[in-house]
């Protein structure tokens, strides 16, 4: 047979029985009903009529149902947390130690940091992971806060990963069962062609297991630990200073020495490419040179000319006496 055919009678074959269990284990409305009120007595002639039970039972049932629904285990959200926080501290290094010795002392870590200098002054930023339970949390932000001089700006975010972490386990599950289809089949499989597209679906379905197992230990670390984003500033950064005299000088001299170091680069580019605009230059000078010298040539041949005088003929030579 083919191995459509098989997959087919083997999912059928899992149906029926999961269909056959279910019925087994879930009595029929009759038989709970014949346990929850059984035949009473006849009663004796002339004896008043005994009450229905039909109230009685309903009753019982609503109650075992609420006790039933009470029973039922809560589904925690899993949220994943995220702060990002701008303080302004007085040393940008001993905050840092101490953002250090916070997260420490919280069960968390450092999971990045960097620290740059701004011009005259420094920046840190560092990335916390601490327990995502409220109390550890929270004791964490307030101890971070309390080491500032300005809380300068913090925003938080919560993201509820809930539906997706309950749909990647209902997914789990359902290709797991297929694992287990496809290892039955496998094992009542004859012909080799059928064998290797058992093997080839069965390979499948456990890659796609491994990726939904990893995506959900991805969010179960994400939702175990809040992530703290902080940024480190001196509080002077964050200032309004007024106009005062010796910051201007100091700034026109830096951008004197500025324009001076601009002039001194431009003239060692100038040394530099001397060879290429110098020889361009010199060739210039010699052609214009070459052409003054021309005009000047023609111009004396020529003699000089006054307007509005007719030019004479040259004197006719002299004849010899007879």
């Amino acid at each position: 047979m083919s191995v459509r055919f098989v997959a087919i009678l083997g999912l059928i074959a899992v149906l029926a029985t999961s269909a056959c269990a279910a019925a087994s284990s879930s009595p029929t409305a009759s038989e709970e009903r014949g346990r929850a009120a059984p035949a009473a007595a006849p009663a004796p002639a002339g004896a008043p009529a005994a009450p229905r039970p039909q109230a009685a039972s309903g009753a019982a049932a609503s109650q075992a149902a609420d006790q039933a629904q009470q029973n039922l285990p809560s589904l925690d959200r899993m949220i994943i947390r995220t702060v990002t926080m701008t303080l302004a501290v007085g040393n940008v290094q001993e905050a840092f130690h101490k953002v250090e010795q916070i997260v420490g002392e919280q069960s968390g870590y450092l999971s990045g940091s960097q620290i740059r200098q701004d011009g005259d002054r420094m920046t840190a930023t560092m990335t916390l992971r601490v327990p995502a339970d409220q109390a550890t949390y929270q004791a964490t932000l307030d101890r971070l806060r309390g080491i500032a001089e300005r809380v300068v700006d913090e925003q938080a975010q919560a993201q509820d990963v809930t539906e997706e972490y309950v749909d990647l386990d209902a997914r789990l599950r359902t290709l797991r069962a297929s694992e287990e289809s496809l290892l039955a089949l496998l094992g009542r499989a004859t012909r080799v062609e059928d064998i290797l597209q058992i093997q080839r679906e069965l390979t499948n379905v456990r890659s796609q297991i491994e990726q939904i197992q990893g995506r959900k230990q991805a969010l179960e670390r994400r939702a175990d630990l809040a992530t703290i984003n902080v940024t480190l500033r001196e509080v002077g950064a964050f200032a309004r200073p007024g106009w005062s005299p010796g910051a201007t000088f100091e700034e026109a001299v830096r951008a004197l020495g500025a324009a001076l170091r601009g002039l001194a680069g431009f003239a060692i580019w100038l040394l530099v490419f001397s060879p290429i605009w110098g020889g361009f230059l010199l060739l210039g000078w010699g052609l214009i040179w070459l052409f003054m010298r021309l005009v000047r040539r023609t111009s004396r041949g020529r003699g000089p000319v006054r307007p509005g005088t007719p030019a004479t003929p040259p004197p006719a030579a002299a004849t010899p006496a007879a």
